[in-house]
């Protein structure tokens, strides 16, 4: 089997901002991300700055130093944007010594948003305000939990399965995200799905083709792709999709690249009917 080669991303790094509320506290509290680029050294900063916000969470002794030394610090970032500042700053703000990561977004501002999504646990407590991000919205749970919803509401439960594992030539049985059964209760389509907003998408795509090619399953027919098309993915992506598409073609597997996931779904039931 030839495995698609890997894209070598641009190195870069990242630095937690994070604020100790009490100047004895021992407790560290995420509030901002410094990303920097190495292909040109810029740097982004971005930070949980609400005051206002802060405070209904958090209890913090002098407020406004720390409304004065954060905009000092993202004033700074921003007039000198290729100077790394890992200092601390005002007895209360500490900058993390940075950690290599690769840029696996087409843009360092989508790198800053990725990275701060994840790291900063105060956006957690505000869900209503939270703006989703497009691998968010349209991550490998999120698509799961779709389809999962018209199963239920359509009693296909017995047909189609999601998250089911399967024995596999290593002698272990490995994780398909969805199984068609026939009435036997026998597998006879298997599916892995790969949603183009991941920022892994080689990784997730060489992992469940080595798991599809090497399932055990007799009754096993038909093997699929599920790439659903969604809007908003970059040129570069794009065109990574077609390689993994092309290459997934010369394998001998199927593609569905329905937009609606209950589109795939019914597509899956209906070519159940065929085997039983």
């Amino acid at each position: 089997m030839q495995i698609p080669t890997m894209k070598n991303y641009p190195l870069g790094e990242y630095s937690l901002i994070q604020i100790s509320p009490t100047i004895d506290s021992q407790e560290l509290i995420n509030i901002g991300v410094i990303v920097k680029s190495f292909q040109d050294n810029r740097l982004k900063i971005q930070l949980f700055d609400d005051m206002s916000k802060l405070l209904k969470r958090v209890h913090i002794e002098n407020s406004n130093s720390l409304e004065y030394a954060l905009s000092i610090l993202k004033k700074s970032i921003e007039k000198n944007h290729n100077k790394p500042i890992y200092r601390n700053l005002a007895n209360i703000i500490k900058i993390n010594t940075p950690v290599p990561i690769s840029i696996t977004e087409p843009t360092l501002d989508k790198q800053l948003e990725k990275l701060f999504q994840e790291k900063i646990t105060l956006l957690k407590t505000f869900p209503a305000e939270r703006k989703p991000t497009l691998s968010h919205v349209h991550d490998k749970n999120n698509i799961i939990n779709n389809l999962n919803s018209y199963i239920k509401t359509n009693n296909l439960g017995d047909v189609i399965k999601t998250r089911r594992k399967i024995l596999t030539t290593l002698g272990v049985k490995k994780q398909i995200d969805t199984v068609a059964f026939n009435q036997e209760n026998e597998p006879v389509i298997v599916s892995d799905i790969i949603s183009p907003a991941t920022s892994r998408l080689d990784e997730m795509y060489v992992k469940s083709l080595f798991t599809l090619n090497n399932l055990m399953g007799d009754t096993i027919r038909e093997k699929i792709f599920y790439i659903p098309t969604i809007e908003g993915i970059a040129r570069d992506r794009l065109d990574q999709i077609q390689q993994i598409k092309t290459h997934i073609r010369s394998e001998g597997i199927e593609i569905n690249d329905s937009r609606d996931p209950k589109e795939f779904i019914e597509s899956l039931a209906l070519r159940v009917e065929t085997f039983s």
